[in-house]
């Protein structure tokens, strides 16, 4: 090659972005699970506790006449009150469950959220190497491959902090 002949790897350096994108891709996918499907069920939690929370109330409130006594009547108030201390720990086992649901929806949607701006950040800088490297010196070949990879490297690493992060959060709920 003669001094000072230049090397269009603007093409190279396209495919090359484009691989780091689908895996940029791959990260998000594998972070974002399905935030509508656990808001829904965090709500039918929440609303199976009201229910619950309804029957016990119901059950209180149908109190037996004080006309009737003995040991048949008092079998029968031990079993409500017993029943309706267990209905109250299932409903607030529910609530619990429906804010854990709603926590990682909420976690999810950021990890999305964050991987999306990565993704914008990285298709920005990339554009902007892809774009100079329509004529680049041949002796600098391979500091702008280097360049380009150290680039995708360091977003994917981003992206995997991301997911590493979300995987925390999600463990912390579940506690």
């Amino acid at each position: 090659m003669l001094a000072g002949s230049t090397v269009d790897l603007s093409g190279v350096l396209g495919t090359l972005r484009d691989r780091y994108a689908e895996v940029l891709f791959a990260h998000r996918r594998a972070a974002t699970g399905d935030p509508v499907a656990l808001r829904a069920a965090g709500r039918t939690h929440h609303t199976q506790a009201d229910r619950i929370d309804g029957a016990a109330t119901d059950l209180a409130d149908r109190t037996l006449s004080d006309d009737w006594t003995g040991p048949a009547a008092t079998a029968y108030r031990q079993w409500a009150g017993t029943l309706g201390r267990d209905l109250a720990g299932c409903s607030t086992v529910l609530r619990r469950q429906s804010d854990v649901l709603s926590g990682a929806a909420d976690a999810l949607e950021s990890a999305a959220s964050d991987i999306d701006r990565l993704r914008g950040e990285f298709d920005r800088q990339f554009a902007s190497l892809v774009a100079s490297a329509g004529s680049v010196p041949v002796d600098q070949v391979g500091a702008v491959l280097t360049s380009a990879r150290s680039l995708g490297d360091a977003y994917l690493t981003a992206a995997g902090t991301v997911s590493t992060a979300l995987g925390r959060a999600l463990g912390a709920l579940a506690a």
